[in-house]
C-alpha cells in the first residue's frame, strides 16, 4: 500500500494519487488476492454492501462517461472551485 503522494486540492501529478493506492504489474495475477483488499478496504470505511457504491467519471476532454459494467450508480460531477480534471 502506498500513502497519498499529494493533497487533493493540488495540481495534478502524472503519477501518484491524493489517496491511499496499490499499483499491480501488468499482467495482474492473484485476483482473489485483489478481490480480498478491496473487500477489505470498504469495510474499513463503512461501506456495508454494494448497493451503496458509486462512481464519477469523466475523459480527458471533461465529458461525463458511463461504465455500465461496473453494475453502480453514476453520480453526476460537481463542478464547483477547485475541482481538477484528473486524466
Amino acid at each position: 500500500m502506498k500513502a497519498p503522494t499529494h493533497a487533493p486540492e493540488e495540481e495534478h501529478r502524472e503519477h501518484g494519487s491524493p489517496n491511499y493506492y496499490r499499483d499491480w504489474e501488468a499482467p495482474v495475477a492473484g485476483w482473489e488476492g485483489i478481490a480480498h483488499l478491496a473487500v477489505k478496504t470498504l469495510q474499513t470505511i463503512g461501506v456495508a454492501d454494494a448497493g451503496a457504491l458509486e462512481y464519477t467519471a469523466w475523459d480527458a476532454e471533461d465529458r461525463p462517461l458511463s461504465l455500465p459494467a461496473l453494475r453502480l450508480a453514476s453520480h453526476p460531477r460537481r463542478n464547483r472551485p477547485g475541482n481538477r480534471v484528473l486524466t
